[in-house]
């Protein structure tokens, strides 16, 4: 037997030792080893549930909260009108149940949506289940969900006092409110406005339920049962609004206890005028956030251009130039950018210039992984009116695409064209190794690069990018 077939049967004995060992051996698998990262991710791609941040579920947060707002209007007013408003089937009954129905479904929604832990985004139906009904939120929901309104044949007055276990579902309004925030992050300042609005109108109809119960007015007690529950509300309501704001004069207490709410009533319109007071500054103090830093940093350019003695016609330029660049329409844009990683920043840029960048002549035929590639080179600087960027004679190291406003190109002390948006120059130049043939000055102020960079040029501005 030669050496080569003993080494071939040593082999496949070791081979078959192996094959009888692998099913002992083959549920035991390292955490780095390929089947366990497969195993994985084919549990972490296991997602049946809804997600939570997808805009379907965004919209049903604000249809739930709209049905929480119904709820917290009508069930005040059931207690105050509690025969009348119950003992049939209205119109506002009939709002009231359809609510009720939405909350039904959203037992549903919320035991099928995703959510997080640790900071994972959980989506497996199983486990989504079993944390909401573990939770106390689903305690509340099936309080408040309850059907009441079945004993208001029987027990009409008691129904009106069961529905305040309703008003369980304000312990979601906080995060409803967050979510109707983000979704509408954009109109800030309509939502902050609108927040005060719905508590005025709210707390002004509670206190017009409140007063309705007192049942002291100068009309006659016949004449109160010819006015409709509709009338006698909206003289609730008026009598409300003119103790808060102050506008009208209510109807003289008549007991100590009509005083003193009254006297609460006159409070919470001074509460809530205060409140709009603090939104209005809130918003203000929002907006003129960047002004203030704006100002400041020109206050400490003055001091210093005045503590060097510089000359006023430049310490002026300075500051025009400062104040140009800190509000012009992308000083924004340009401010957020600095706030994200540069990688978020590079591929927005990508995203936002690819297209420019590829409508240039030199770059037709050009793939897009190339366009991406120049496109993610470019950087924004800026620098004053009329300043050069390049002189004739000056080695070529970079070309210039304008991405909007206008430059100059002069030869021979003579403007001989000028360079708008999408247009390039300079191109010759740094492909050819050639000196510059011409001067190019900016008309306005305008952003430029120090080595690869867009500068943006509008109105006040000029913008160019360089690659």
């Amino acid at each position: 037997m030669t050496p080569t077939s003993k080494a071939s049967k040593t082999s496949e004995k070791h081979s078959w030792r192996l094959s009888l060992s692998r099913k002992s051996i083959g549920r035991v698998h390292s955490p780095f080893s390929l089947h366990t990262r497969l195993a994985n991710v084919l549990e972490e791609d296991y997602k049946n549930a809804f997600d939570p941040n997808a805009r379907a579920i965004k919209v049903w947060e604000h249809l739930l909260l709209l049905s929480v707002l119904v709820e917290a209007f009508l069930v005040p007013y059931f207690l105050a009108f509690q025969p009348e408003a119950v003992e049939t089937v209205s119109t506002l009954f009939t709002v009231f149940i359809v609510s009720e129905g939405i909350f039904a479904v959203d037992l549903y929604v919320q035991a099928h949506t995703g959510y997080y832990s640790d900071g994972n985004l959980i989506r497996d139906n199983k486990l989504t289940v079993r944390s909401y009904v573990f939770s106390f939120q689903f305690v509340l929901d099936i309080l408040a969900i309850l059907p009441y309104q079945l004993f208001v044949i029987i027990y009409p007055k008691l129904v009106a006092k069961l529905l305040l276990l309703k008003l369980l579902r304000w312990s979601r309004i906080p995060h409803f409110v967050s979510s109707l925030d983000k979704f509408y992050a954009k109109y800030f300042v309509a939502l902050k406005l609108l927040k005060v609005l719905a508590s005025t109108v709210y707390l002004a109809h509670v206190q017009a339920c409140i007063r309705f119960t007192f049942h002291h007015y100068e009309i006659i007690e016949s004449s109160s049962h010819s006015h409709s529950l509709h009338s006698q509300y909206l003289a609730s309501m008026f009598w409300s609004v003119g103790i808060m704001t102050g506008l009208f004069e209510g109807e003289l207490p008549h007991h100590s206890i009509e005083f003193l709410f009254t006297v609460l009533v006159a409070l919470c319109g001074f509460s809530m005028f205060t409140t709009l007071c603090a939104t209005i500054f809130v918003i203000s103090k929002c907006e003129s956030g960047q002004t203030e830093a704006m100002e400041a940093r020109i206050n400490q350019l003055v001091h210093v251009l005045s503590f060097h003695r510089v000359q006023e016609s430049q310490q002026t330029q300075a500051i025009e130039y400062l104040k140009r660049y800190y509000t012009d329409t992308e000083s924004h844009d340009r401010e957020t950018s600095k706030l994200l990683c540069p990688s978020i920043a590079n591929d927005i840029q990508v995203e936002l210039l690819k297209a420019t960048i590829a409508d240039i002549s030199i770059f037709e035929g050009c793939n897009d992984q190339f366009i991406v590639a120049m496109t993610s080179l470019l950087e924004m600087v800026a620098f004053p009116a009329q300043t050069t960027l390049f002189s004739t004679g000056d080695d070529g190291d970079a070309m210039y695409v304008v991405h909007s406003g206008v430059l100059a190109i002069v030869i021979n002390s003579v403007i001989v064209r000028e360079i708008r948006k999408g247009s390039c120059f300079g191109e010759l130049s740094v492909f050819s190794s050639m000196p510059r043939t011409a001067t190019v000055i900016s008309t306005t102020y305008c952003y430029k690069a120090i080595q690869n960079v867009l500068l943006s040029l509008n109105a006040t501005f000029n913008t160019c990018w360089v690659n």
